[in-house]
C-alpha cells in the first residue's frame, strides 16, 4: 500500500526560536568584536605614547644644557620638524593629532624642578599635555581607557616622572588633581589603576610631568 508522508512546515513558535537564536549569536558576535576592537585601538594608543614619550627623551637630550627660557617652551613643533613624531600621527595647528581622538602637546617648563620642601633641583621639568576629543556618543570610556595606558607606558620610567595628573576640564588653569607621584608609579597594580582611572570624567584631560 502506498502512503503518502506529508512533511509540515516549521511552526512560528520554532520560527521564533531559531530567530532568537540568531539574533543572541549575533549580539555575542558583535560583542566580541567591540572588545577586539577595543584592545586593538587601545594597543595602537599604547604604542603611540610610548613613542611620543621617546621623542620628548631624544628632545631633552639636545636642550638639557639650555639655560632658562623665562617661560615656557613649546616644543611640539620641534617635534614635528625633526621627524619625531609617533607613527599615525600629524602635526597640525600646534597639535600632535592621531586618527583616534587624542590630541597632544608637549613643552619644557621655564623653571627647575620645585621640592616638597620648597627648594629647587637642577631637573628640568618637560610636560606631555594629552587631550582626548571624542566622536558622538563615545562617552567617559575612552578618557578612562586613556588614563589607563598613561600609567602603562609610563610606570617603566617612573623615576623620571614627577606626576600624573588629571585636569577638571580641557585647561591648565582648572583644578588638577594627582593620579601618581612617580614614587608611587612603579608599584601601581592594575587594580588601583583601575580604581584611580574610574575617576576620570568626561572632558578632563591629562598631564605627564618629566623630571629630568
Amino acid at each position: 500500500m502506498y502512503v503518502k508522508t506529508v512533511q509540515n512546515g516549521r511552526s512560528m513558535i520554532e520560527m521564533l526560536g531559531v530567530l532568537a537564536l540568531i539574533g543572541v549569536l549575533s549580539v555575542g558576535g558583535l560583542a566580541g568584536y567591540s572588545k577586539a576592537m577595543m584592545m586593538w585601538r587601545s594597543n595602537i594608543q599604547r604604542n603611540m605614547l610610548a613613542e611620543l614619550i621617546s621623542g620628548v627623551v631624544e628632545l631633552k637630550n639636545n636642550l638639557y644644557g639650555n639655560s632658562d627660557v623665562g617661560g615656557e617652551l613649546e616644543l611640539t613643533p620641534v617635534l614635528g620638524a625633526m621627524g619625531l613624531l609617533p607613527e599615525g600621527t600629524k602635526y597640525a595647528n600646534n597639535w600632535i593629532q592621531d586618527k583616534y581622538g587624542v590630541r597632544a602637546q608637549v613643552a619644557r617648563l621655564g623653571v627647575p624642578w620645585q621640592n616638597k620642601d620648597g627648594s629647587t633641583s637642577s631637573a628640568r621639568v618637560f610636560v606631555i599635555r594629552l587631550y582626548y576629543v571624542p566622536t558622538a556618543g563615545e562617552g567617559v570610556s575612552p578618557y578612562r581607557e586613556l588614563c589607563r595606558n598613561v600609567v602603562h607606558v609610563t610606570k617603566p620610567m617612573a623615576n623620571e616622572i614627577a606626576e600624573l595628573r588629571s585636569w577638571d576640564t580641557q585647561d591648565d588653569s582648572s583644578k588638577y588633581k594627582i593620579i601618581y607621584y612617580g614614587w608611587n608609579l612603579a608599584d601601581e597594580t592594575v587594580t588601583e589603576t583601575e580604581q584611580k582611572c574610574k575617576n576620570v570624567a568626561l572632558g578632563h584631560h591629562m598631564t605627564i610631568v618629566f623630571k629630568f
